[in-house]
C-alpha cells in the first residue's frame, strides 16, 4: 500500500600561530544552559539599552575567547562507546576521531585565517528583528556561544585579522495563530563573485541593521579578487554524512509492519552544540551595536556546517541503534525518529542514552511511541497510510 499525500513547511596575535591549547574542556558545568531565547518586549527598548547590558558584563580575554571550548557534548562517553561499539562492528576513522574534536573543536574546512580586518555591514533589520538579536546575543553570550563585546582595534591587535559576515533574520514556521519567529542567519556567501572594497567604513561598525572527510585542498588563482566568501573555500561534499531524505522515509514507512511504532526528538541549538576550532573563530565573528563577538560555535550559513554536524549525528545514530537493537533512527538535521518493532523498547531508556552523550533535547518538542505523529512538517498515520502536509 502506498502514501497519499495531502496537500493542504587563534591563537594571540604574532609572527606565527601556536599549537592548539584549548583552555577549558567542554563539559555540561561549563555554562548555564537555558532553554529557549527571551521573548522581547512588547515596546521597544531605548536604543543604547542592549549596548549598555551588553558592555556592562564581564568580559572573557581575548585568549579564552580564541581557546576556550564551550560544549554539551561529553568527549569521555562518546569515547567509550564507541571503543564498545569497535568490538563487534567497524568504525570510521573520521567517526572514531569525534571526541578529540570535540574536546579541540571541529574544523569545518576553513583553511586560512582572514589576512586583513573586514566588517561587513549588517543587513537592514527591522525595529522587532533589531530587539530579536538583542536577545539572542545576550543569549549566547549567557551560554559561552560567543565571547565579547570587544572593540575591534583592540581585538585586532590581540588576536590578528578578523572579519564578520552579514547578519540577517529569517522566520521560522510557527503555527497559525502564534508570533513570529526568527533564525538568525550568517551570510557565508558574501561577498558574491566581484571584489568589493575592502576599506571599513567609520560609520560602518556603529549601524547595527546594516566525498572524503575533511577538508580538501584547492588551488589559489591570481585572477580571484582579495576578498572572498568563506563559502567559497568550503565544500560541502568534503563532509558527507547520512542525512534522512523524505522519499526514505516514505518508503519506510510504507514497509513497516503493523506492531511499528515511532516516537521522535529534537536536538536543541542543533549545529550551537558543537565547538568551532581555535583557527577558524576569526572567520566568524560577529558585529553588533557597535561590537565586535567571537564565535566559539558555527553559525547557520556555512556550507559545511549541516555536514559536519550531520557526522556526530551518524555516529549518534550508530551508537543507538547497537545499544537498542530492533531500533531504526531517521535524522533530518535536528529533527530525529526512531522506529520500533518490539515494545519492549522504552523511549525514555534511549533519550536517556543520547542525553548520557551530551546532547541538549529541546524539551517541548517531540513525541512518544505511536502510529499518528507529525514529523517534519507532514502528519503522518501509519494505519491510513496517510501523509498530510501541515499548514506550519
Amino acid at each position: 500500500m502506498s502514501f497519499v499525500m495531502i496537500t493542504c513547511d587563534l591563537p594571540i596575535h604574532g609572527g606565527s600561530r601556536a599549537p592548539l591549547k584549548p583552555v577549558a574542556t567542554g563539559s555540561k558545568g561549563d555554562v548555564q544552559f537555558v532553554s529557549s531565547m527571551p521573548a522581547p518586549g512588547s515596546s521597544p527598548a531605548p536604543k543604547t539599552s542592549a549596548r549598555m547590558r551588553i558592555m556592562a558584563r564581564e568580559v572573557d580575554s581575548f585568549h579564552d575567547a580564541m581557546y576556550k571550548i564551550v560544549t554539551p557534548l561529553d568527549a569521555g562517553v562518546f569515547e567509550a562507546n564507541i571503543k564498545a561499539l569497535a568490538k563487534v562492528a567497524h568504525v570510521a576513522p573520521y567517526l572514531a576521531a569525534i571526541p578529540k574534536q570535540i574536546r579541540e573543536g571541529f574544523d569545518f574546512g576553513i583553511k586560512e585565517p582572514p589576512s586583513e580586518r573586514h566588517i561587513a555591514k549588517n543587513a537592514p533589520l527591522s525595529e522587532e528583528q533589531q530587539l530579536v538579536m538583542d536577545g539572542e546575543m545576550e543569549r549566547m553570550l549567557d551560554l559561552g556561544y560567543i565571547a565579547g563585546p570587544y572593540d575591534k582595534d583592540e581585538l585586532e591587535a590581540a588576536v590578528g585579522p578578523f572579519r564578520t559576515n552579514p547578519i540577517s533574520y529569517v522566520p521560522k514556521s510557527v503555527a497559525p495563530g502564534m508570533p513570529p519567529k526568527w533564525r538568525q542567519i550568517e551570510n557565508m556567501s558574501y561577498p558574491k563573485a566581484k571584489p568589493i572594497d575592502r576599506t571599513t567604513d567609520p560609520d560602518e561598525a556603529g549601524d547595527p541593521s546594516t566525498r572524503g572527510h575533511g577538508p580538501s585542498q584547492r588551488s589559489s588563482s591570481s585572477s580571484r579578487p582579495n576578498l572572498v566568501s568563506i563559502n567559497d573555500d568550503l565544500k560541502s561534499a568534503d563532509f558527507p554524512c547520512r542525512w534522512t531524505t523524505l522519499p526514505m522515509l516514505y518508503r519506510k514507512f510504507r514497509e513497516l509492519p503493523l506492531t511499528a511504532e515511532v516516537c521522535g526528538w529534537d536536538f536543541a541549538d542543533a549545529f550551537y552544540q558543537l565547538p568551532l576550532r581555535w583557527d577558524q573563530r576569526s572567520s566568524m565573528c560577529i558585529l553588533w551595536r557597535g561590537l565586535i563577538f567571537v564565535r566559539r560555535v558555527p553559525c547557520f550559513g556555512g556550507r559545511t556546517t549541516p555536514g559536519v554536524f550531520g557526522n556526530v549525528a551518524d555516529l549518534t545514530q550508530d551508537l543507538v541503534e547497537w545499544k537498542f537493537p530492533g531500533v531504526s533512527i531517521f535524522k533530518m538535521v535536528d529533527d530525529v525518529c526512531a522506529v520500533r518493532t518490539s515494545d519492549a523498547i522504552s523511549q525514555e531508556a534511549i533519550l536517556h542514552f543520547v542525553r548520557s552523550l551530551g546532547w541538549r533535547l529541546a524539551e517541548q518538542k517531540g513525541f512518544t511511541w505511536t502510529r499518528q505523529f507529525v514529523h517534519v512538517g507532514i502528519e503522518w498515520d501509519l494505519d491510513l497510510m496517510t501523509a498530510t502536509v501541515t499548514d506550519h
